[in-house]
């Protein structure tokens, strides 16, 4: 879990986009549930199958079914008000 700091929010229709920053950077996240008011302080859990990874020449990194390294991780989505 990440604890995030909301920095922007944007309604997009069904979806709600905030940009948020954490120990790991600034990053967006996407949600479809409903907007998160009461805080600008949320916990941020990313399902590693849904994660995307790049080299230094900015190519995506992709991996087999068969890695177990890749079944092993967690796979909750949580975003909410803490």
């Amino acid at each position: 879990m990440l604890q995030s700091e909301i920095l922007t929010t944007e309604t997009l229709g069904a979806e709600t986009i905030y940009t948020v920053s954490n120990v790991a950077g600034m990053m967006n996240v996407k949600s479809f549930d409903n907007r998160i008011m009461e805080s600008n302080v949320v916990q941020i859990a990313i399902p590693y199958e849904k994660l995307y990874f790049f080299d230094e020449q900015k190519e995506r990194i992709r991996f087999s079914e068969k890695d177990s390294a890749v079944s092993q991780q967690p796979k909750p989505v949580i975003v909410g008000g803490v």
